[in-house]
């Protein structure tokens, strides 16, 4: 055949339609296209052989095709519909615009069989290959945005999931982590919903409102181990640090019972922790208040619970408790609701070190009301209400302090404007 080669594609005529000038005879063994030639098979589907691929010989039938491939053949066909391009010999692979497979140069003579399947291919994102380079064609790692990727065998993968707070989780597979193609899913639950039945240790806080859950399937089964350690990178944004010490951040994962801790890389100067894992399930990063362990008491300071008091040079106004805590008039209205502590005579002047000593709380509640609330300054001597919408439990075990809640009269409750209820502490 490979002598009389239009022949030979004119008895093919009613399997298949070659479009282009297809190719020439360069050797009485070998076949090359000198241009990216299209083969419409008779069930509708086409692809392309692309330019400067040669092969021993190519034989078409109504729904596949035949390659004889040797030492000498250089072979890339591709879909431009993205078809899957199931083959007898290598695995197909996708780009954003065109499915394709590469056949390597073969040590013996090699019949290849290419079924090109109606359906969109998934397969890994390759590049290069093009022009007739021949060889194993170079491979990258199918890399997502969307919190989803497959991973495969050869290549890994890896993908970005972003929070509405801005943080973010990346998971990076590197090749072999996993024997087939595997889904791999980064979603997120509400702090309070996760940590309602898996309570986080005592002295930690989960840093942000979100935890983390990740999940592989492949073929539908749960994916529960990989064969090569994952890489998972948790970014936190500034306002997440606030009220947290940033040096005793760590990544936690669930392991069925509690929340372990995982050894990793704190890049304060980025807001990044690099850890590696071998198993996927939940996953946060806690740290410990600034809220110091031993709170001040006002009789180190010469002072009693209930006083009023101000920095110099300061116009803020605070009452303390005798558990350390210290709460803001916000301004001169909400103070004057209170006569019955004296006024402004009974303003005691202290240094910025005492004031500073009291950690500020803004958890309120009326009184004859068991809701705590939380006050949001929103300008300038004005706040809003929250409605801290939690069991207790959740409460104290996301970092919240039963102490620390101050108890204000129905006058300052009803002057305050009321906004949306919060259902975990950031």
């Amino acid at each position: 055949m490979h002598r009389h080669i239009l022949t030979i594609a004119f008895l093919l005529i009613f399997a298949v339609t070659l479009f282009g000038y297809p190719f020439v005879v360069l050797a009485e063994e070998e076949l090359t296209f000198i241009a990216d030639t299209t083969v419409a098979l008779s069930n509708g589907l086409t692809f392309s052989v692309i330019s400067g691929s040669h092969c021993d010989r190519m034989v078409v039938y109504d729904t596949y095709v035949v390659f004889t491939l040797s030492a000498a053949s250089s072979l890339e066909i591709r879909s431009n519909d993205k078809y899957r391009l199931d083959n007898t010999l290598v695995t197909p692979e996708c780009s954003d615009s065109y499915s394709r497979v590469v056949f390597p140069i073969q040590t013996s003579v090699t019949d290849v069989t290419v079924t090109p399947i109606g359906t969109i291919c998934t397969l890994p994102i390759t590049t290069g290959g093009g022009g007739g380079g021949g060889g194993t064609p170079s491979t990258v790692k199918t890399t997502t945005t969307t919190g989803q990727v497959t991973a495969t065998a050869s290549n890994g993968g890896k993908t970005t999931f972003t929070t509405t707070e801005g943080a973010t989780a990346i998971v990076d597979l590197p090749a072999s982590a996993v024997t087939s193609s595997t889904n791999i899913t980064v979603s997120t639950e509400a702090k309070a919903t996760v940590t309602s039945s898996k309570p986080v240790l005592s002295g930690q806080n989960v840093v942000g409102g979100y935890v983390y859950n990740l999940i592989a399937t492949a073929g539908g089964i749960a994916v529960t181990t990989f064969s090569k350690d994952i890489t998972l990178t948790f970014t936190y944004t500034d306002s997440q640090i606030t009220g947290l010490n940033e040096d005793t951040f760590k990544v936690y994962y669930w392991d069925g019972s509690k929340w372990t801790a995982l050894t990793g890389t704190l890049d304060k100067t980025n807001n990044k922790i690099t850890v590696l894992t071998n198993h996927f399930s939940y996953f946060t990063i806690m740290g410990e208040s600034t809220i110091p362990t031993t709170m001040a008491k006002p009789s180190d300071y010469g002072l009693k619970e209930g006083d009023l008091i101000r920095a110099q040079g300061d116009f803020d106004i605070f009452i303390i408790s005798q558990n350390g805590y210290k709460r803001l008039f916000l301004n001169p209205t909400i103070f004057n609701m209170y006569g019955h502590l004296g006024g402004w005579k009974a303003v005691k002047t202290v240094t910025t070190a005492t004031r500073d000593a009291f950690v500020t709380s803004h958890y309120y509640r009326y009184i004859d009301s068991p809701k705590v609330y939380q006050m949001k300054v929103t300008g300038e001597d004005t706040g809003t209400l929250h409605w801290v919408n939690m069991t207790a439990e959740n409460f104290l075990s996301q970092g919240g302090k039963g102490e620390a809640v101050f108890t204000i009269n129905k006058s300052e409750y009803d002057w305050y404007s009321k906004g949306a209820d919060i259902t975990s502490l950031k």
